[in-house]
This record gives structure tokens, C-alpha cells and sequence, in this order.
């Protein structure tokens, strides 16, 4: 029995690819007003949730390596919005925002709002909900089950 999206023409990992592509396109264009890129706005967003925290967790956090996080970082010390700080072991650090990125923090959350806004034009609150749900529950269980063959 085929399994719903199975053997389309148009498999989800196409629309997942789209919707990313679409997505990074715009953040891109809208945080270049900023000095910023689609590469560091969630690492801003999470430090927004939680200031100070070291450049280890920041890669746990998102399920990317070491170096992806380091080119972040460096890129918001660059334009101004983070501090970095060594830790008491100094091979580590934490990385603090810096009052140009709590100046702009409303800025930049409402770009990312909107594009949110936009990926859900046309549903209801109750399948807007479940969206998100769902996406949550695909992440999770893969980032929890290493399902994308990397070991972080």
C-alpha cells in the first residue's frame, strides 16, 4: 500500500527545499538591512531567548558543528550585536549581546514574525497549530534519533 506523498512527482522534501529557499531568501533580504545574514539570525534568535550562553551549547541548540557556529559568531561580533567572553576554562567562551543587537531585538524578531505569517496565509489558527506541532514533533524525533547521519 502506497504511503500518502510516496512516488509523487512532487515528494515533501521538495516542498520542505522550496519553503526553505523561500524563507532564506527573504530573512536574507530583510535582515541585510541590518548588516545581517540568514546564517546568523537564529543564532541571534537563541541568544535573545538566552544570553551568555557558550559557543557549545549554541551548537547543540541548532544541530550544526563547531565551525558553523564560529563563522556566526564571528560575523555578529563583526557588525556589533554580540560580545565574546572567555570562560573561567579558557578554551571556552560565552558569547553576550551587546546593546546595539537589544536596540534592534524587536526589529529582527518581527522579520522573522512575518515570514512565519506569510508560511501560513490561507490556514485557519486550529491548522496553523497543527503545522507547527508537526514540524516540531518531525524535528525532534530526528534530531533525538541522529536521523541526518551526522554525529555533532
Amino acid at each position: 500500500m502506497n504511503q500518502p506523498g510516496r512516488h509523487s512527482p512532487d515528494p515533501v522534501s521538495y516542498y520542505i527545499g522550496h519553503l526553505y529557499r523561500l524563507g532564506s531568501m527573504q530573512l536574507s533580504k530583510e535582515l541585510s538591512h541590518f548588516s545581517l545574514g540568514y546564517g546568523q539570525y537564529l543564532f541571534l534568535i537563541n541568544l535573545y531567548g538566552q544570553d551568555g550562553l557558550k559557543h557549545e551549547d549554541l551548537t547543540a541548540r541548532l544541530h550544526v558543528d563547531k565551525s558553523t557556529t564560529t563563522r556566526a559568531i564571528t560575523k555578529l561580533y563583526e557588525t556589533g550585536y554580540v560580545t565574546i567572553k572567555p570562560d573561567a576554562d579558557k578554551r571556552k567562551y560565552t558569547i553576550h549581546l551587546t546593546e546595539k543587537a537589544m536596540q534592534d531585538k524587536e526589529k529582527i524578531l518581527a522579520i522573522g514574525n512575518r515570514w512565519e505569517d506569510t508560511l501560513a496565509e490561507g490556514l485557519s489558527t486550529e491548522e496553523r497549530d497543527e503545522l507547527f506541532r508537526l514540524l516540531k514533533k518531525i524535528s525532534a524525533y530526528h534530531y533525538a534519533n541522529n536521523k541526518n547521519g551526522a554525529d555533532r
